[in-house]
């Protein structure tokens, strides 16, 4: 699929998959192309054309990826097929797919998936990394903690629990089963915005 679509596309395509698993890949050319795709909200990992400064700066992410490397999470591979055996995955299927991918970037026409043009990227400069994932649910649950207007957590019947205040992505059903992920800024707005009321609320003993 095209990975550069909505949070809840992803996650519903890799929940399709044995075992609710997939693999992300990539090639040590990874820092300058993700400056060219221009990511956005919480991914966005170079200056925006704004000003506005990344989220995480890509050197925090060399450093985490380094880490995450020296204790298993990520894989390193000299070769495509030895990524594949690594990840666990079907050379022979992997390689191809590969190929066909390098073939469209190079091409600069993603005729598979409809990605666009700025975002292909041919994954041919050794050495090359891969981690398996489990696709599920993302920065939400099924229904999370009820609250009333005061941000009070409520009980079954309905009634506030006095002096517990509940804010974040979990609370009040707000991220249930899905996070909109193309409303930058919603969850971490919310959080802060609900987090200063509760403290309020709090203070007055509302």
């Amino acid at each position: 699929m095209n990975e550069y679509q909505p949070y809840d596309f992803i996650l519903h395509q890799a929940a399709a998959q044995p075992a609710h698993t997939y693999a992300t890949v990539w090639d040590s050319t990874y820092e300058t192309d993700i400056e060219r795709f221009a990511t956005h909200g919480c991914s966005r990992l170079y200056p925006h054309e704004n000003g506005t400064q990344p989220v995480f700066p890509m050197e925090m992410i060399v450093d985490m990826n380094a880490g995450l490397e020296a204790e298993g999470y990520i894989v390193r591979a000299d070769t495509i097929e030895e990524l594949a055996e690594k990840l666990n995955l079907p050379v022979d299927t992997f390689v191809k797919t590969v190929e066909r991918y390098n073939e469209l970037a190079a091409r600069g026409e993603d005729e598979d998936f409809g990605k666009e043009s700025y975002r292909l990227s041919t994954m041919d400069t050794a050495p090359y990394f891969g981690t398996r994932q489990c696709g599920g649910y993302f920065i939400c649950t099924m229904d999370g903690i009820q609250i009333d207007d005061n941000l009070h957590a409520i009980r079954a019947d309905g009634s506030p629990i006095e002096g517990l205040y509940v804010v974040g992505d979990c609370s009040g059903n707000y991220f249930s089963e899905s996070y909109p992920n193309l409303m930058a800024g919603a969850a971490a707005g919310r959080s802060t915005t609900f987090g200063r009321v509760a403290g309020k609320n709090a203070a007055k003993g509302i």
